[in-house]
């Protein structure tokens, strides 16, 4: 898992831990079952969310090919913009 999933499962835990606080809270009466419903919606999305996040990291050796490919790209654009200048 990647680090923004796990940082999300460190503060609420896993889908089930947190389905078991959820029944746990019904129980207790601290929360209703519409409450329970929700949160456990929200978490789902939320996990949904920081699996995404997690596949948009990037390494620093991509963002360094990143900047290179478009310093490259300039450099080449200088360069045909020259050569239209250029009497052929």
């Amino acid at each position: 898992m990647g680090k923004i999933v796990n940082e999300l499962i460190k503060r609420f835990g896993t889908i089930l831990e947190f389905r078991n606080s959820l029944q746990k809270g019904i129980a207790d009466g601290i929360i209703t079952e519409l409450e329970a419903i929700n949160a456990l919606k929200d978490y789902e999305v939320e996990l949904e969310n920081a699996k995404q996040l997690d596949l948009k990291v990037i390494t620093i050796e991509e963002l360094r090919k990143r900047k290179a490919k478009k310093e490259r790209d300039k450099i080449m654009k200088k360069l045909l913009d020259h050569a239209d200048k250029l009497p052929w």
